[in-house]
């Protein structure tokens, strides 16, 4: 027999399904695992999630505190809890009914993070003033007669599946006026506007007098959602399963606010560790890169100054042999002359158009004539010439030069 402790109180539990996520289910007040079983239950969800079924506390082949300090809302939370740790389970869907409803929006407030999403009915989750005075109500019939006389005024408020039950010889006529002395005592919920993180579904039938507590309860919950089925009471709906249990698959199959969440926070995750990644190759190429600076640097830097040397050299040697072929053209050819001893060569260094300028005018100087072939005495004595410096002429030359003068004069 399968069993954990929980303060000091041992829970029994089955576990259904082999494969999908879990899904605790927690039966009502004065009910048992096998509810589950007989409703249909287990066999239309155990073919998509492992199932952990127990008996609360109280109940079913659960021990039974005659304490009502026993029965605190907290104590149910706790037992949960216990159970799922022992099972090493992180997190659950959960389906509560009736007192499972009340436990579970207890375990909602208590252990958000271990609740991926919610379904209760049955009852009003919320511990309201209306439902401390039926307990209480409740108390004293089973006071004054036996717990069938109970169930029968459960099955009035329509909060009780296990109509065809037979408690007469069931141990739990012994616990059950200290559980609902319990809960007589439990704390109410008076606010407004009440917030749970994990989602949240209530189901009801129709026509039941417990559809209106649900969605006064829908409306102080915030984003509760509610499922109404109609034409039934929400016990009723429970034991025949059908309709009841194909809306509770979809509520469990679809993907939950914390889960959508989780994937949206996963995929932004992804793409920042890819960013980062990225972000980190480029620093580490940059330190490369700064770590290599200082050699690699001046290495290259010494390469350039080489080359440009290089180049530079290259590029004198060429002019040098182009002038020099230039020279030697010229020294083996002579220059061709007009009428007027004008050169049509334009030496390299000359001004454009000056050469063409001495032609027009008839003052080409020797200098102009001879270009490159003058000799260094030559050029030294067109300079003196220009500066008004005279030669000494020969005495011979002289004598010829007067005697052209005189012919002339004739």
């Amino acid at each position: 027999m399968s069993m954990i402790v929980s303060g000091g109180i041992r829970i029994f539990f089955k576990l259904e399904g082999e494969r999908g996520p879990f899904l605790f289910l927690h039966h009502g007040l004065f009910g048992s695992h096998r509810d589950w079983y007989e409703w249909g239950f287990v066999k239309g969800l155990a073919r998509e999630f492992r199932l952990v079924i127990p008996d609360a506390r109280g109940h079913g082949r659960s021990d039974k505190p005659l304490s009502p300090a026993g029965y605190s809302l907290s104590a149910f939370a706790s037992d949960i809890i216990e159970l799922l740790n022992a099972l090493e389970i992180r997190n659950v869907h959960f389906l509560g009914y009736s007192l499972g409803a009340l436990a579970g929006f207890e375990l909602l407030t208590r252990y958000p993070g271990r609740v991926r999403g919610a379904a209760l009915g049955g009852e009003a989750p919320l511990v309201t003033k209306e439902g401390a005075e039926f307990w209480a109500d409740l108390a004293t019939k089973l006071q004054d007669g036996s717990l069938g006389d109970a169930v029968h005024s459960l099955n009035e408020r329509n909060v009780l599946a296990c109509s065809g039950t037979d408690f007469s010889e069931d141990p739990i006529n012994e616990a059950a006026p200290v559980l609902l002395q319990a809960m007589q005592q439990w704390d109410l919920h008076e606010q407004n506007n009440i917030r749970v993180r994990p989602p949240l579904t209530l189901f009801s039938g129709a026509d039941d007098s417990a559809a209106q507590r649900i969605e006064n309860a829908r409306r102080r919950i915030s984003h509760a959602r509610l499922i109404s089925i109609p034409g039934t009471t929400t016990a009723e709906a429970v034991r025949e399963g059908g309709q009841l249990l194909k809306e509770l698959l979809n509520v469990f199959r679809s993907p939950q606010r914390g889960e959508r969440r989780e994937a949206a926070g996963s995929g932004q995750g992804k793409a920042d560790q890819e960013m980062n990644e990225i972000t980190a190759a480029a620093e580490e190429e940059g330190q490369e890169q700064v770590d290599q600076s200082p050699d690699t640097g001046a290495a290259e830097s010494g390469e350039e100054h080489r080359e440009e040397a290089e180049h530079s050299d290259g590029e004198e040697e060429d002019k040098q042999t182009m002038a020099e072929a230039q020279s030697a053209a010229r020294e083996e050819q002579p220059l061709p002359g007009n009428e007027n001893g004008a050169s049509d060569f334009d030496p390299p260094d000359a001004e454009p158009g000056t050469s063409a300028e001495a032609a027009s005018d008839g003052e080409a100087t020797d200098a102009d004539l001879a270009g490159d072939r003058v000799s260094a005495q030559s050029v030294q004595n067109d300079n003196e010439h220009e500066d008004g410096e005279s030669s000494e002429l020969d005495p011979d030359l002289e004598q010829e030069n007067r005697e052209a003068e005189s012919r002339n004069e004739e």
